[in-house]
Order: C-alpha cells, then structure tokens, then sequence
C-alpha cells in the first residue's frame, strides 16, 4: 500500500474542490486506487506554506499510481480542468512507518490534524521515535481517536514525515500538547514543523460513482 498525499494552495477553495472532484473520478476508475480523501484547513501553525487543502489518497502500489498519474496527463479532459483551476499540488508519495492506518469516511465533525515534518539529513530516526513516544501519550488523552506517521518516499525532499491524528475536537487536542509532558517529549523537534488543522469534506471510494461531500469548516 501507499498513501499520496497532495497539499493544494489555492484563492479559489471552491474551484479547488471541484478540480479534486473531477480529477479523483477520473483517478478512481486506474487500477489500483482504493480511496480518496479530501479535506479543508481552518487553522494552521507554525505554517511554511499555505495550504488550503489536502488530498489523502490510498494505492495499492507506487507503480498503480505512477501509472494513473501518466494516464492523468495524457487526458486532455484532465489536463484541461487541472490548467484552469489556478491551484498548485504538492505531492508526496508515503508509506505507513507508525501508528494505526487513516481511516477514510464521509465528512465528520472530528478533528484531522495534518503534521509536516522538515528534517535534516539524519535526523529521520530520531524523529520516529520521537513520534512513537509522543503517540503513546496522546493515546491515553480524553478526545483522542487515530494517530498514523507516514514517511515521504523521497528522502531528498525537504518534507520527512507526515503525521496525521484525529481528535473529536480542537480542543482536547491543544489540551494535551500544552502539558508539561507532551513538550519535553518533543522538544528537540519543537520548530521542525507546520501543522494545518481540517475537517473531512468530500469522500472518494474506489467506484467512480461514489463520491460523497460535507460541510467543511
């Protein structure tokens, strides 16, 4: 398995939306596609970029994607509605190293917390474990739901991690990360981060003829 995971920016939110709807049909009917996420920021830390939306896709293999995307470019249908949607895609290829796997479902009221990791060279090791025992101790805080660590493929890239949690609430989850414990844990890692904080907005499932939109915040 393999998680893509494209960060969109954008002026344009609903235009934005509608691209990743037209072009997550089209990517849905590829062999190997199993799910499809997207989900809309209403705040953000620490933030090196701004990105307004994110797309969480599942794939059986790098090869079933790589294949789906060369398909997707050579689509003029495609390519058309990707040129007008004035939104830029940054695209990380990632594979599960820690923690449960995402859960995919309809819009939801729950928290979804996307964490972006920049590391240093060496640094990748330290950091999962690091994450591991930050995991732990989230796990045992009221409103607390998923946490999964997912490694970029591409260790040249300035993005090491992608951490994704969900919470029932924003407000259990600054709770925890205002204790005293939660900050000695992460304190060597304390500024290697941009956190963006979503809700679930639209659900792609692997029939095409599935899609399913919410409420974003």
């Amino acid at each position: 398995m393999m998680m893509v995971i494209d960060f969109l920016e954008t002026e344009d939110r609903t235009r934005a939306k509608e691209t990743w709807c037209a072009v997550s049909g089209f990517l849905s009917q590829r062999p190997g596609f199993r799910d499809g996420q997207l989900v809309e920021t209403f705040q953000t830390v620490q933030a090196r970029a701004d990105y307004a939306l994110a797309s969480i896709c599942q794939w059986d293999s790098e090869a079933d994607w790589d294949a789906a995307r060369a398909a997707a470019k050579a689509t003029p249908a495609v390519t058309t509605v990707l040129g007008g949607s004035g939104t830029r895609f940054t695209s990380l290829k990632t594979e599960l190293v820690d923690g449960r796997p995402y859960v995919y479902q309809t819009a939801s009221p729950h928290l979804v917390l996307l964490d972006v990791i920049y590391l240093q060279p060496g640094q990748a090791d330290a950091y999962a474990a690091m994450w591991h025992e930050a995991a732990d101790f989230m796990g045992t805080q009221p409103g607390f739901v998923n946490a999964s660590l997912f490694r970029n493929r591409n260790t040249d890239d300035a993005i090491a991690f992608v951490n994704i949690a969900e919470w029932d609430s924003p407000r259990p989850f600054f709770d925890a990360v205002h204790t005293d414990r939660f900050n000695e844990i992460v304190a060597p890692f304390k500024e290697d981060f941009s956190l963006f904080l979503t809700t679930r907005t639209a659900y792609r499932s692997r029939n095409a003829a599935s899609l399913l939109m919410g409420d974003a915040a």
